[in-house]
């Protein structure tokens, strides 16, 4: 039987379709990451595209035997090897898939990491605001303190010098009074000795 232009066609599509199921079986074992499940998701494309163009080119293939009438060991033949395609593609689509949950649990942990980390931030923000607020409050509560100790110390050192300067006062006018008094005394002893002189004077 002459090969048909279908056949030769399928053939070429064939090796595309071998050559995509290969390379996703490539990244079976490799660890996901943003480049590797664009990777498969490419090669994904590229076998569902080229399996598409084998399964329609397959039809043209059966009509091409039948039109040839080839034998039933021929057709039977013909429909193992497009099981066989049907289940390696099928194969490499599984393993698309799972590599595919592979990433989004690798992207839903990297979230939760990315989460945990916001919030251990957010924490360590009010933690730091919270010393913050504690050492400012304990700076207020010293600086109210310094204030209020240095206000009693003024007003002790002022009521002390108004005390210093009552009693200073206190003795001047003691020592006035003092004075005044010998004063006094002196002039009362001195008009006394003039009477007794103008006493003395008088007598013949």
């Amino acid at each position: 039987m002459t090969t048909p232009t279908n056949e030769a066609s399928r053939r070429a599509i064939k090796g595309h379709v071998t050559r995509w199921i290969n390379n996703i079986q490539h990244y079976d074992n490799v660890q996901m990451d943003l480049t590797v499940h664009n990777l498969v998701l490419g090669a994904e494309s590229n076998l569902r595209n080229m399996y598409n163009k084998y399964k329609r080119l397959s039809e043209g293939v059966a009509r091409d035997m039948q039109q040839a009438e080839a034998t039933q060991d021929q057709f039977e033949a013909e429909i193992d090897s497009q099981i066989q395609i049907e289940e390696d593609v099928g194969d490499a689509l599984i393993i698309v898939k799972r590599k595919r949950e592979e990433f989004k649990e690798i992207q839903a942990a990297e979230e939760r990491k990315r989460q945990e980390e916001t919030l251990l931030l957010m924490f360590k923000t009010q933690q730091i605001a919270a010393d913050a607020a504690r050492a400012q409050e304990k700076a207020d509560q010293d600086a109210a303190r310094a204030q209020e100790k240095a206000d009693q110390d003024a007003a002790r050192a002022q009521e002390k010098a108004d005390q210093d300067a009552a009693r200073a006062q206190e003795k001047i006018d003691q020592d006035a009074a003092r004075a005044q008094e010998r004063a006094i005394r002196q002039q009362e002893n001195l008009d006394q000795q003039n009477l007794f002189r103008q006493l003395i004077a008088a007598i013949p």
